[in-house]
C-alpha cells in the first residue's frame, strides 16, 4: 500500500507541476504568436498599399523571412524553468498558477495530451504500412527511374561546396503509387518521396524533375522536420487555438518557398513552374491520404493556389534570389543558436539537489531548519544518516521535544524555487538514535520515480 499511495501521490505531483509548466511556455507562447500574427497583419497592408502607390510588389524571398518568422513560437516551448517567472511583478503569475492548478486539471490535459499523441503515432504508423506496399525506387529499378532520382538530386544541391546534403538526399527513398493523388514528402530519419504513377511514367522528364525537385527541396530545407516540431506543439498546447492558425501559415509558407527555390534552382520559367502546378492539380483527384505532410498541391485549397501563383511570377533573378536565402538561412541559424543559448543561461538547472536538512517532531511540526546545531549533530554520507549522538541529543533537549520519534528530511529535489519534491526522510528514534527507519523505499518504484523527477519533468 505504501508504494501505491506515494505513486498516487508522485501522479498528483507531475500533474499539477506539469500543468503549470506547460501554461507559462502557453503564455508566453501566446504573446509570441499574438505578436507574429499581427506584424504579418500590418505587413499585409502595407505591402498592399504599396505595391498601389508604386506598383512594385514585395520582393522575392520573402517567404523565407516570415517562415523563420513562424518558428519563434517553438523557442517557447522550452521556457518552462526559465526565471523570467520569478522575477518581480511576474512572480505573481507562478503564485496564481500554484493556487489555481489542481491536480485534476492536470490529468485530463495531459490525458488528451496522451490521445493526440497516440493519434498521431497511429497516422505514422499508417504511413508506414502504406509505403511497404507501393513500389521503390531503388537499385533494383529500371535505370531511367534511377536516372530521374539522380537528376533530381543534382539539380538541388548544385553548387553546394559541403557533400551532407547530397549524401542526405542520397538516402530517399521514392515510392510510386497508383492513385491520383498530390506528390508529397515525409519522414526526417528516413526520408521519402510519394509519386503518382501517371505523374511519373506519362509526363516529360523536364516537368517530372521540376516536381520532384520541389519535394526534395522540402527535405533538404528542414521543412518535414519542423512540420513534426509544429504536430508536436499542437499536442503540447492542443487547447491553444492561436497555435493551430500557425501551424497552417507555416505550412503555407512552406510551399512559398519550396516554389521559389524550385524555380531558382531549376532555372525554369515563372510561367513554367505556374503550368507545372496547375497540371499537377489537373490529375489530382484525391487530397493527400494523412495530413501533416508537404504536399505539392492540395485541390481544396484555391486561396493558398492563387497566392503561390502570384509569388511564383514576381520571383526574381535566379542567383539572387538563392544569395538571398543563403543569407535568411545564416541569419536564422545565427538567432536560433543566440536565442537557445540565451533560454539556458536565463534558466534554472533540471533539478538541485537541496543540501539543508529539516527536523520535525511527530506531529510534522518544524523544529529546526539547517541550524549550525542541526549541521554539526547530523551528517549525510552515501544517502545514509551519520548522528553525533551528544550533539543531537543536546539540540533535541534544547528544542524541548517530547515524544518517540522525530522526523529529518534531507536530500530533496527541488525543481524549482518554492517546488520541489522527492529526496528522503529519517524517523529516528529518541530511545536510540542508531535506530533509523527510512522513508523512502530502496526499490525500483522509487528509483524510476527519483529519475522521472530528475530528468523528464
Amino acid at each position: 500500500m505504501g508504494i501505491v499511495q506515494t505513486s498516487l501521490a508522485f501522479l498528483d505531483y507531475v500533474a499539477v507541476y506539469g500543468m503549470i509548466k506547460c501554461l507559462k511556455t502557453m503564455l508566453v507562447g501566446t504573446l509570441v504568436m499574438c505578436v507574429i500574427l499581427s506584424l504579418r497583419r500590418r505587413e499585409g497592408t502595407v505591402k498592399k498599399k504599396r505595391a498601389l502607390d508604386t506598383g512594385k510588389a514585395e520582393a522575392p524571398g520573402d517567404a523565407g523571412r516570415r517562415l523563420y518568422l513562424l518558428l519563434i513560437p517553438v523557442s517557447a516551448a522550452f521556457m518552462g524553468m526559465s526565471r523570467l517567472f520569478f522575477l518581480h511583478g511576474f512572480v505573481m503569475i507562478t503564485v496564481w498558477l500554484r493556487v489555481v492548478v489542481k491536480p485534476i486539471y492536470g490529468k485530463l490535459y495531459f490525458a488528451v495530451c496522451i490521445l493526440l499523441l497516440m493519434r498521431l503515432w497511429r497516422r505514422h504508423f499508417r504511413m508506414r504500412r502504406y509505403l511497404s506496399f507501393l513500389p521503390v525506387i531503388d537499385r533494383r529499378a529500371p535505370a531511367e527511374d534511377r536516372k530521374a532520382l539522380a537528376e533530381g538530386i543534382a539539380c538541388v544541391t548544385a553548387g553546394d561546396r559541403n557533400p551532407l546534403w547530397s549524401r542526405y538526399l542520397n538516402h530517399v527513398s521514392v515510392y510510386i503509387t497508383e492513385e491520383r493523388i498530390s506528390p508529397f514528402s515525409g519522414g526526417v530519419l528516413r526520408p521519402y518521396v510519394v509519386m503518382p504513377k501517371q505523374l511519373w511514367q506519362d509526363w516529360d522528364p523536364d516537368r517530372r524533375r521540376l516536381v520532384l525537385c520541389h519535394e526534395l527541396i522540402h527535405l533538404r530545407a528542414g521543412h518535414v522536420f519542423w512540420l513534426t516540431v509544429y504536430q508536436l506543439l499542437k499536442v503540447y498546447w492542443w487547447i491553444n487555438p492561436l497555435i493551430y492558425r500557425c501551424a497552417g501559415l507555416f505550412r503555407e509558407e512552406t510551399e512559398l518557398v519550396c516554389d521559389e527555390r524550385c524555380v531558382a534552382y531549376s532555372k525554369v520559367s515563372a510561367a513554367g513552374y505556374g503550368s507545372t502546378l496547375l497540371a499537377v492539380l489537373d490529375i489530382v483527384r484525391e487530397d493527400v491520404r494523412l495530413r501533416g505532410l508537404p504536399a505539392f498541391a492540395r485541390p481544396d485549397d484555391f486561396g493558398s493556389l492563387k497566392r503561390r501563383m502570384k509569388n511564383v511570377a514576381r520571383t526574381g533573378q535566379a542567383e539572387e534570389l538563392l544569395q538571398r536565402c543563403r543569407r535568411q538561412s545564416l541569419h536564422f541559424a545565427a538567432a536560433a543558436v543566440l536565442t537557445a543559448a540565451a533560454i539556458v543561461l536565463t534558466s534554472y538547472p533540471l533539478y538541485t539537489k537541496m543540501k539543508e536538512l529539516v527536523l520535525f517532531d511527530e506531529q510534522l511540526r518544524m523544529v529546526d531548519y539547517d541550524s549550525d546545531a542541526l549541521r554539526a549533530a547530523v551528517q549525510v554520507r552515501e544517502g545514509r544518516l551519520v548522528i553525533e549522538e551528544e550533539l543531537f541529543g543536546k539540540l533535541i533537549e534544547d528544542e524541548g521535544i517530547e515524544g518517540e520519534y522525530v522526523y529529518l528530511s534531507f536530500d530533496t529535489i527541488m525543481k524549482l524555487p518554492g517546488y520541489g519534491g522527492g529526496g528522503n526522510a529519517g524517523m529516528i528514534s529518541l530511545a536510540d538514535y542508531g535506530d533509523i527507519w527510512y522513508l523512502a523505499a530502496d526499490s525500483w518504484e522509487n528509483r524510476a520515480m527519483i529519475f522521472c523527477l530528475k530528468y523528464l519533468l
